[in-house]
């Protein structure tokens, strides 16, 4: 009878006898086990199957079917926890005994029993606020390691609404949120509260827990500390505002710039007085209106700006009338509530150019003359005492010494002899009169040679 309950069974079925020993298996249970058939009958009892399963039926003098939890040990050495059924058979291979079948394995059973122990600690690992409510807005339960911080135990929530536990004024709000989470709703909101060492901002979400009807049967709530991130953005709040009062106040021409549409985002009064426009005309123009570039060159000068952060460019800009103006234009990128804009700062330089522009033609027309007297004249640069300090390639051609052999002699190196002391005495008085002395002189070159030059010589005055 026992053969025919073993090859109709799907699922693992063992004999053993009243001593534990197997004396036989189905297919399933070889499959289960990955032992064959002669190796169960080999094993010792309680190897297979856990020696308690035989003990419960032993201890059964009615031999009534028994079932329970068994341990099943497979070659592998992995142990398996199977829901069984055993019933006593009295024509066995060995007169009575046990047949046994594997129903279920409980490893699901089993973790989810786990995942219920779990469960709790991994909320209370947590450190958001996370909470239940049931219907009537009450708490009934709380977790989270902000209890341990707080110095608060869940009973001091248990039970109660915010008013309860806050107060009129401070649990309104979260009364309210309740209501409306109530309505089938998710709200998230913000509010405060003094903590341990002083203000805490919080953010709390409550989403409605839904019945098998579709009616809220509760609701679960996640609230979270958002203190430092209220710190980080009040910084950035007060670092922005002084910003805009620098730039609002500044007599530096300023302007904000959105670096994707090249837009105007923001202008100072001294850009509006200097392009001469009104602030909502300004804003409704792009960068290039006022930048005489082309939009490639503009476009590349806004990417690198980007990219490096910081540049300084030269440039040519419109004004309103028509005119052009020549700029330096310091530009640099800063982050306004949350968007990356262009600051730039211009400096009208046309002035500057011009007189640079001035200065350097001035220095070519002296540079041109002084090459002209350099191809005609004879030229000596002296001290007030007659020291020469520079010459002339004429001079040198002259004199027979070379400029370097001059620099730093008396002009008495030249002195011929043939004019006598009254000349030279009415010479040094008219140029330290600050006058101009204009005569012909005769020259003692350095081979000895005599030679005349008509002579202009011209005092610097100093201040």
């Amino acid at each position: 009878m026992y053969k025919s309950a073993f090859s109709e069974l799907p699922i693992p079925a063992l004999l053993l006898n009243k001593y534990g020993t197997l004396l036989d298996a189905n297919r399933a249970a070889c499959d289960l086990t990955g032992f064959s058939l002669k190796e169960l009958k080999k094993a010792k009892p309680g190897k297979i199957i856990s020696m308690d399963v035989v003990e419960i039926v032993k201890e059964n003098p009615k031999r009534d079917p028994k079932s329970g939890q068994c341990s099943v040990f497979t070659k592998a050495g992995e142990e398996l926890t199977f829901q069984y059924s055993a019933r006593v058979y009295a024509d066995g291979p060995s007169g009575e005994g046990i047949i046994l079948t594997l129903t279920s394995r409980v490893e699901a059973q089993e973790k989810f029993q786990n995942g219920a122990t779990l469960y709790p600690a991994i909320l209370n690992a947590s450190v958001d606020i996370i909470f239940t409510l049931d219907t009537s807005l009450r708490h009934t339960s709380v977790f989270g390691k902000w209890l341990k911080y707080s110095g608060l135990g869940p009973d001091f929530f248990l039970g109660k609404n915010s008013i309860e536990i806050m107060g009129e004024e401070a649990g309104k709000p979260h009364q309210q949120a309740g209501f409306e989470a109530l309505q089938g709703h998710s709200v998230t909101y913000e509010w405060e509260a003094d903590i341990g060492d002083g203000k805490r901002h919080f953010q709390t979400t409550l989403s409605p827990i839904f019945g098998d009807k579709g009616s809220v049967v509760g609701i679960t709530g996640i609230g979270r500390d958002i203190t430092p991130q209220k710190m980080v953005e009040q910084a950035r709040k007060e670092k922005e505002e002084y910003f805009r009062s620098v730039f609002l106040n500044s007599p530096a021409i300023m302007y904000l710039v959105d670096p994707e549409t090249l837009a105007f985002v923001d202008v100072n009064d001294a850009a509006l007085k200097y392009y001469g426009y009104d602030k909502a005309s300004f804003l409704g123009l792009k960068l290039h209106d006022i930048n005489t570039q082309t939009n490639k060159k503009l476009r590349t000068s806004v990417n690198k700006t980007i990219s490096t952060g910081k540049r300084h460019l030269e440039l040519v800009h419109n004004l309103s009338d028509g005119s052009v103006r020549e700029v330096e234009v310091l530009s640099g990128t800063i982050t306004i509530d949350g968007k990356t804009l262009l600051h730039s700062i211009v400096f009208d330089v046309s002035e500057k150019k011009q007189a640079e522009s001035e200065a350097a033609f001035s220095r070519q027309m002296l540079e041109d003359y002084k090459y002209a007297l350099d191809q005609s004249a004879n030229i000596i640069i002296t001290d007030k005492k007659g020291i020469i300090l520079d010459v002339n390639e004429n001079t040198c051609r002259l004199s027979g010494y070379s400029r370097k052999e001059l620099i730093g002699l008396h002009t008495r190196v030249n002195k011929s002899g043939h004019h006598p002391v009254a000349f030279y005495n009415e010479l040094w008085a008219t140029i330290q009169s600050g006058n101009v002395w204009h005569g012909e002189i005769k020259n003692k070159a350095k081979d000895g040679s005599y030679y005349w030059v008509d002579t202009t010589i011209v005092p610097f005055i100093g201040s």
